[in-house]
């Protein structure tokens, strides 16, 4: 049962905090917190959840540090982001043909966004420039091919010189 089902089912009853129920938010809480940096939807919900049980001040106060929490998991999670994804790059420069392909395709999604083709073998990313505009890299038994890295590498110097 997925968490927002047991959220919408406890919706239906008199909500008086005992000591069942201030276990079950308790336990919920802690599985929001949990879920958080997987689902942003989460997010969403608990503004709703917050409306439903206004007459329970125990989870009326877990969703508020559970929103303080929120906050302070995305400016930390995206430093983390940050500084994998200068890690990787410096990783790049450093042994071409020793690059994962999911670093690859991570390094290629945050400077060209979103792939226009995953299908297949090939992911392709369109470059803000003329000329050649796309970026195509490619596995190979799980790594990245070293010409494709040093063309990603040069795609990024471009951007940056832009």
């Amino acid at each position: 049962m997925f968490l927002d089902e047991r959220f919408q089912e406890q919706s239906h009853k008199d909500f008086r905090p005992n000591s069942n129920q201030r276990y079950f938010v308790h336990s919920s809480f802690l599985d929001l917190v949990a879920i958080m940096a997987i689902s942003v939807s989460i997010y969403a919900n608990s503004w709703i959840l917050a409306s439903h049980y206004d007459s329970s001040e125990t989870l009326t106060n877990s969703l508020v540090l559970y929103r303080r929490v929120f906050y302070t998991s995305i400016d930390i999670d995206t430093i983390n982001h940050m500084a994998s994804i200068d890690k990787i790059v410096a990783k790049m420069g450093n042994n071409p043909a020793g690059i994962k392909f999911s670093d690859l395709c991570k390094v290629c999604d945050h400077y060209f966004g979103e792939a226009r083709q995953t299908s297949g073998s090939h992911r392709v990313y369109k470059t803000p420039w003329q000329g050649d505009p796309f970026v195509n890299i490619q596995s190979k038994k799980g790594m990245g091919k070293p010409y494709q890295v040093k063309q990603v590498l040069a795609a990024i110097q471009k951007l940056e010189s832009m």
